[in-house]
């Protein structure tokens, strides 16, 4: 599968310190085979997630010609604020 990142969420990755950014840079890369990839979690309205290291959340969705849409990338503690957004 290919992996399309928002423009919005690949800054936020590019502007994180080295390591970090490497840790969640290795978590897209795995996300070209979502099914594998760990702790993943399908939301309410099909939309996805998986946590990163307990410090950073991406939220994604599998589109139909199986293209991965990271569409944010974000601290956990402002993922919480925006589950019931996403939930919606």
């Amino acid at each position: 599968m290919k992996v399309v990142i928002d423009k919005k969420a690949l800054k936020f990755v590019n502007d994180l310190q080295d390591s970090d950014r490497k840790l969640v840079k290795e978590h897209i890369v795995a996300l070209t085979n979502p099914r594998t990839a760990r702790d993943v979690e399908v939301l309410e309205n099909g939309h996805c997630r998986i946590h990163v290291a307990r410090r950073y959340t991406i939220f994604f969705d599998v589109l139909p010609d199986d293209t991965i849409g990271v569409f944010e990338v974000t601290t956990i503690e402002q993922a919480h604020k925006l589950y019931k957004r996403h939930r919606k």
